[in-house]
């Protein structure tokens, strides 16, 4: 017994420590021993001195160190103990007139609780922890966090009918009332069993450095309690703790304790084992390999089987509730499941997908767009794949905006993206899945979406095909041309030039565009026939043979010229009906010829008579043999035979 005043004197220090308290002081936390810090919610940890204490806020932490210790009082005078090497958020703390409503949270460590029911109102405290949660509405009792365990004792009650009520993260429920404890067991984050039985010396020796409880555990409702309240530096006198014992002063010997029997509080009925529930509640492979599938179930005695529908999808258990799911293959959407069946209740079915990893794109790999005209429509998709694409461009040639969020279609979920030109140039685009599987690379160029043409063409019908040349910076493909005119047509013999030829007279407009979607090019085209050649004339050179003898001989062969061809080799003889100047024409001359006259030609005009040649009054040597003549003269008329010419006139 020697142990216990030092314990008692301890405790005692605490309460008269945090005790004091003010409207204005509001909640304190109180450094009792050690190194103690407290922590704003998004500052940085102060030290509190030594039975110093500091007032703090909601989301405020109290924190501690190896062998320290600190007391959080509240103005309701509920307490709470803060142990060493704890961290603890008081989360909020609401006091109303008729209830006081407070939540801590428990990140690790020990606190001791001793919460009270001030002037007769209501108290609602929770206590969160990363295994479930801990609702106090009046008692003192103890809860320690670790990696492998949670325990919560209870040692009193201010009121039977409000005992501790524990809540797992695996739905279990479990109602504390005085002089019992919790005990859970942790295997990573699953919980691997839960058991409740009778505060136990060792169980309470885990909280030692706290003291003795303050007050005696309390018997069920309608029982008497069977030990007394103690205050502050009081001995624990008739503290019933099932299963504890106590040094005798008297022996040595350990001897457990006697006191009056307690009666032990009537079960509470368990309610039936609720639905099974997952997490995740569904599962989508970032490509075929391994996740971790967990179960619940309020009620269920924690133990839980798998089965998968496809023979892609294995489920192997590595703890009561946990499962390793693994997928060989891609596995598409709404193909493949998970049973998961628990303590009886409504079984869990899981949804399994698995994505292929691979992107799909059935475009060409090389795309062209023109400033201001239309934009590029990119779709990509993956098989077994649910979620969203990523779409980044190598430069700013390019925008890029979702064509409409992702959609599934069918097993494949796609992804739509426009591309619009921005300027002359070329870059990449790239796709990505949130999985960063290897992605797909587009090549994009960028034209500047002016054509250049000529803007007039004039040519004359069935003369040689004309051509025309069309370009376009930035652009490599192949233009196109058509003519609103089927007289006037127009083909392209190559990528860029064009020939038009024309069956008629009239005009046309040849429309000229690159297939991008932009404004394209008019050419105008005028055809037209040009005005005949002129023919060359035919004159008429009249030969006018003069009458008057020529010494001794008779220029007959001038007559005889007059009135046939010429011989020069001209091809028009002149018409015997051509008018005359009425003036003979020197000897041996000829007359110029006159010009031949446009339009028609004039009425013939009567001719003039022929003159006849007078016979040569040289005596004839023999006679002269008329030479038979071409034709006859105007008139009717035969000339008369020519005399022989004098004796040596050589012709």
């Amino acid at each position: 017994m020697k142990a216990l005043p030092f314990f008692l004197l301890s405790f005692a220090i605490v309460v008269a420590t945090v005790v004091p308290t003010s409207a204005a002081d509001d909640k304190q936390l109180v450094n009792t021993r050690g190194d103690v810090s407290y922590q704003s919610a998004n500052g940085t940890p102060k030290p509190v001195a030594l039975d110093a204490s500091v007032a703090i806020a909601d989301n405020d932490y109290a924190i501690t160190g190896v062998n320290s210790q600190a007391a959080i009082k509240l103005p309701d005078s509920s307490r709470v103990l803060v142990g060493q090497s704890t961290k603890v958020q008081m989360a909020f703390f609401d006091q109303q007139p008729n209830i006081t409503n407070a939540k801590f949270i428990l990140y690790q460590g020990k606190t001791r609780f001793t919460v009270e029911h001030p002037g007769g109102a209501k108290a609602n405290y929770t206590f969160q922890t990363n295994t479930g949660q801990i609702a106090v509405r009046g008692t003192e009792g103890d809860i320690s966090v670790s990696d492998t365990q949670l325990q919560v004792n209870v040692y009193a009650l201010t009121d039977q009918k409000l005992p501790v009520v524990v809540t797992l993260n695996n739905g279990k429920v479990y109602t504390l009332f005085a002089g019992q404890a919790l005990v859970v067991g942790i295997a990573g984050a699953a919980i691997a069993a839960a058991t409740v039985s009778a505060v136990t010396q060792p169980l309470q020796q885990t909280f030692v450095e706290f003291g003795p409880a303050q007050t005696a555990t309390v018997a069920a409702a309608g029982v008497a309690p069977a030990a007394l309240a103690i205050g502050a530096g009081a001995v624990l006198a008739g503290a019933v703790i099932a299963g504890a014992t106590h040094t005798s002063p008297n022996s040595p010997q350990t001897q457990p304790i006697n006191p009056t029997p307690t009666p032990t509080a009537s079960p509470t009925p368990t309610p039936p084992p609720g639905a099974v529930t997952t997490k995740p509640q569904s599962i989508e492979f970032p490509r075929p390999e391994s996740t971790t599938l967990e179960a619940f179930q309020p009620n269920g005695d924690g133990q839980f089987t798998a089965q998968s529908s496809s023979s892609r999808i294995s489920v192997t258990p590595s703890a009561s509730n946990r499962f390793t799911v693994t997928a060989t293959g891609a596995v598409e959407p709404g193909s493949a499941s998970i049973t998961i069946t628990g303590d009886g209740g409504q079984p869990a079915v899981v949804p399994v997908s698995a994505a292929s990893g691979v992107i799909q794109y059935k475009g060409q790999k090389g795309l062209t767009v023109a400033i201001g005209g239309t934009p590029a429509m990119i779709t990509v998709s993956e098989s077994g794949y649910t979620g969203t694409f990523t779409a980044t461009a190598g430069s700013s040639v390019v925008s890029i905006s979702a064509g409409g969020s992702s959609r599934s279609k069918g097993t494949t979920s796609s992804g739509t993206f426009i591309v619009t030109g921005e300027s002359v140039g070329s870059t990449t685009i790239t796709i990505s899945d949130k999985y960063n599987n290897t992605p797909v690379t587009i090549n994009i160029n960028v034209a500047s979406g002016t054509i250049i043409a000529p803007s007039k063409l004039t040519l004359t019908k069935f003369n040689s095909p004309q051509p025309f040349k069309v370009s376009e910076n930035g652009f490599t493909g192949t233009f196109n041309a058509s003519s609103d005119n089927p007289q006037i047509q127009v083909t392209g013999q190559s990528k860029q030039i064009f020939y038009v030829t024309a069956a008629a007279n009239g005009s046309a407009t040849i429309k000229v565009s690159d297939g991008l979607g932009d404004s394209g090019a008019s050419v105008s085209v005028t055809v037209m026939t040009p005005s005949p050649s002129p023919q060359p004339s035919t004159t008429c050179v009249p030969i006018i043979i003069n009458d008057r003898h020529d010494g001794d001989r008779h220029d007959g062969d001038r007559h005889d010229r007059a009135h046939r061809h010429d011989p020069a080799g001209s091809a028009t003889s002149c018409p015997s009906s051509a008018p005359s100047t009425g003036a003979p024409a020197p000897r041996g001359t000829v007359a110029p010829p006159k010009p031949h006259p446009v339009g028609p030609p004039p009425p013939f005009a009567t001719p003039p008579p022929h003159k006849t040649v007078p016979q040569h009054t040289a005596p004839p040597a023999q006679p002269h043999q008329p030479m038979q003549p071409m034709g006859g003269m105007p008139g009717g008329q035969t000339p008369p035979p020519l005399p022989p010419p004098p004796p040596g006139n050589k012709r």
